[in-house]
């Protein structure tokens, strides 16, 4: 299906095409046909300009193809002139996704270069080739193929020009742009030089063009020139940093470097020292000031060039929106005082250049230092129309193209959503977290997240998430949006808590510390308590946590009074990527027949290569005799392709054995027979059963490393591909815990008629809520008791002790809804 800006762009060339139909048979003598032509090419040319709008681009189309119509039709010889406009025009126009019209506009003058080439027009065939590369870089996201493309065509249209010419110059120019773009994709021992290659072809250009007494491209030349040197000196930022950070450890301090090399190390410091297990930043850690300063001198010419830009800024009559943003950021970048240009943001907004409007107002976003952003009107401002611009991009874009976007800018929107809730707009930071939750796993890149906004229910969707600032707990109920922020639980914190180092929940389940994990998740428990409260005294009966950020990675219904509440009865508790997709599942199962009742176990107890799971082994047979003959019960060994058969058919999979999370969550998978069933497999099935329990290791837990807010494991990806419920664990658990959690589920489930009743995703979750309670209080000799009782090993353990601790009973969770 074509996307909306390819429908436009498709508009404007058959505007061409009908205006140059209506007028090929315009016959008059040469000088009249010559005079109809230039009329309506004039009047088409008033209409060409960057970011026309659609409405103007259409109708200067249609002029240019009347032109090129009686230009055929008299042979006049202009009609490639005509097209050249048009694809210029196609190059300029504001749509949607410009990167689709300037990568049309680029094949056509590509076409037409080569065209006058053929044809002996050296000069025009460079110039359209040139033009054609141009369109190239001014793309937002050009692939590196397109890129290369570009650069040798533009080494190859230079090569057309004559030395020392005016032409010469601006084709200097243009090459400096695109080799300014491809620098940052070299290896980095080469950067440097290349950067400085392309700011000598700048100087060269310019003294060309004083020397022909031509007036030089004087916005883009400095747009290019302030491009290359904030990359220039990002790069020189970083190379100092590893050269200052490497030497700055002292030799006659015992440090553990944990494993890091020197400069690793300070940089984790430098990020969160409390990650590091240090209490405060030590002194003897390079200041930024000290990094910035070095760095600026290993790029000459950075004052003269920022002092040239701005001179020509102060004297120009045109707004240059963009060049003054590069200007304020490269001043930021070398540390250097300057106020943030609204006033160019403005500008862009009022041109409707969303993506360039957001990629503006992220940066923006990192940059600001108002500690009380509700008292800046015009940042509040911004921050609401990168919504706008979210959502906008989302319903007219291609859905390879959004998900670069997102590719392009990872927590972008996770952080913006945040900013919109520390200043109290609470409806607009739910919706952009609607926006940008699960997106690429659930393929609704291009869904409308307000579809539905306006149903109203009494359950309490929350999400909860965090930004560099803090973290906010943001919810819908019976239409009506609110939130809280916790500004005492940062990204640092939390960072410290969960990617730590030292004590780090992530970091200690990946080494196989499983008595550091079982305390830090008690302690992250205990910090997040607060979370928790908050959202038991604002919720109804039930409630769908949406988790975010860190909180991707941690059960947050065992927080605070949540704790309390679920075992109890007192508050049923869901997790969900986000409400639309709790909906849009829901409506696709409705048009589903449901199936009989029946249990699909899914045995991997004795993998080769891992260890041998002896409770997990006995657990299809201890589940058949818990059953009995109401619901066929068929075991098997699990593979991926029973699992995919078992999914897409059974009321419930039941899979006993490993599984692991690893840091691209797409990796993460179930241990079967043969090859894993990794997340990637388990999106690409059609799941249609109404419950899987994975009663394994971190089935449920997204590590939190890469691929952030799409919410993605084991657990969400069943969800994803169509599942209704899904049982899965937050982190590693023993082989007997997950045994014990699926018999008692399974007797509460019997007890509760789940199994043989109308079938109510609210049956499941009191049956899980009645094992957590069971768990929580449970002492060893009765848990002896019940495995004596299905003739499976027993656990030490004094008999009065309780047999489960926090880390065992809260790392089981559901994902689903029940709407």
């Amino acid at each position: 299906m074509p996307t909306t800006s390819a429908v436009l762009i498709a508009e404007i060339e058959d505007a061409f095409a009908a205006g140059f139909n209506a007028n090929r048979a315009v016959y008059a003598v040469p000088q009249t046909a010559h005079q109809l032509g230039k009329a309506r090419y004039d009047a088409a040319v008033g209409l060409t300009y960057r970011e026309c709008s659609f409405s103007d681009a259409v109708t200067a189309s249609r002029l240019y193809g009347e032109a090129a119509g009686v230009s055929k039709a008299n042979n006049l010889g202009e009609e490639d002139d005509c097209e050249a406009r048009l694809a210029m025009l196609l190059a300029w126009v504001v749509v949607p996704n410009r990167d689709e019209a300037r990568l049309r506009a680029s094949e056509l003058m590509y076409r037409l270069g080569e065209k006058f080439l053929s044809m002996g027009e050296q000069n025009l065939g460079a110039m359209q080739l040139t033009n054609g590369a141009l369109a190239i870089s001014e793309m937002n996201n050009p692939t590196p193929e397109q890129q290369k493309l570009a650069l040798e065509t533009l080494q190859h249209a230079l090569r057309l020009r004559p030395r020392g010419s005016a032409d010469f110059a601006y084709g200097l120019t243009n090459l400096a742009v695109m080799e300014s773009q491809i620098a940052g994709g070299l290896p980095i021992s080469e950067r440097s030089s290349a950067y400085k290659s392309t700011l000598k072809k700048l100087n060269m250009a310019r003294r060309i063009f004083t020397k022909n007494n031509e007036k030089a491209p004087r916005s883009a030349f400095h747009d290019t020139v302030l491009g290359n040197l904030e990359s220039w000196l990002s790069h020189e930022i970083s190379l100092t940093k590893e050269d200052l950070y490497s030497k700055a450890v002292p030799d006659d301090q015992d440090i553990d470097l944990l494993g890091l090399s020197k400069s690793q190390f300070v940089s984790a410091a430098v990020s969160n020292f409390a990650a590091v297990g240090l209490r405060s930043l030590p002194e003897w850690i390079p200041s930024n000031e000290e990094i910035v300063t070095t760095a600026i001198s290993r790029v000459p010419m950075l004052k003269d060039c920022i002092e040239r830009a701005e001179r020509y800024l102060a004297a120009s009559e045109s707004p240059h929106p963009q060049l003054h943003l590069k200007l304020y950021s490269l001043r930021r970048t070398a540390n250097l005082d300057s106020e943030f240009p609204y006033d160019s943001m403005d500008a862009l907004w009022s041109t409707r250049q969303m993506e360039k409007y957001l990629v503006w107002a992220i940066k923006c976003m990192n940059w600001q230092d108002t500690s009380d952003p509700q008292s800046d009107s015009r940042y509040r401002a911004l921050i609401r129309r990168s919504t706008e611009c979210v959502l906008h991009l989302k319903s007219t874009w291609s859905t390879n193209d959004i998900e670069r976007l997102l590719q392009r800018n990872p927590l972008s929107f996770r952080f913006l959503a945040c900013e919109l809730a520390r200043m109290t707009e609470w409806r607009d930071a739910f919706i952009l977290l609607e926006s940008s939750r699960g997106l690429t796993s659930s393929r609704t890149l291009n869904d409308d997240a307000c579809e539905f906004t306006s149903i109203r229910d009494s359950t309490t969707w929350v999400h909860v998430t965090n930004s560099p600032t803090g973290s906010f707990a943001v919810y819908l109920r019976d239409g009506v949006f609110g939130g809280r922020e916790f500004d005492s639980l940062s990204g640092s914190t939390l960072a410290a808590m969960f990617s730590g180092m030292i004590n780090g929940l992530l970091p200690s389940q990946i080494s196989g510390a499983s008595s550091t994990a079982a305390s830090s998740a008690e302690e992250i428990a205990k910090a997040i308590a607060p979370i928790g409260d908050w959202i038991y005294s604002v919720s109804g009966r039930d409630i769908v946590i949406m988790p975010g950020g860190y909180y991707q990675s941690f059960p947050v219904w065992t927080a605070g009074m949540l704790g309390s509440a679920v075992p109890s009865g007192e508050r049923t508790v869901y997790v969900c990527p986000s409400r639309m997709l709790a909906y849009k599942n829901a409506r696709e199962r409705d048009q589903d027949n449901p199936s009989s009742p029946s249990i699909q176990i899914e045995e991997a107890s004795s993998v080769a290569g891992y260890d041998t799971l002896p409770w997990s082994f006995h657990e299809p047979r201890s589940i058949s005799s818990i059953v009995g003959s109401g619901t066929p019960v068929t075991t098997t060994s699990a593979t991926r392709e029973s699992l995919a058969e078992s999914l897409s058919n059974d009321s419930i999979t039941h899979f006993t054995g490993h599984s692991h999370a690893k840091p691209d969550p797409y990796d993460s998978a179930l241990v079967t027979y043969g090859d894993p069933t990794t997340v990637r497999d388990l999106l690409g099935m059609r799941i249609r059963n109404r419950l899987t329990i994975l009663g394994s290791c971190q089935s449920g837990l997204a590590m939190n490393y890469m691929r952030q807010d799409e919410h993605l494991s084991i657990q969400s990806a069943i969800f994803y591909a169509g599942g209704e419920l899904c049982i899965g664990t937050a982190w590693p658990v023993r082989d007997y815990v997950a045994f014990a959690f699926s018999v008692k589920l399974y007797s509460s489930m019997i007890s509760r008629r789940v199994l043989t009743s109308e079938w109510k995703a609210r049956s499941v979750l009191n049956s899980f809520a009645d094992v957590i309670r069971w768990m929580r209080s449970v002492t060893c000799e009765e848990l002896n008791c019940l495995l004596a009782e299905h003739q499976v090993d027993r656990i030490n353990g004094a008999p009065s002790e309780n047999a489960f601790r926090f880390y065992d009973w809260a790392a089981f969770g559901v994902v689903g809804t029940s709407i």
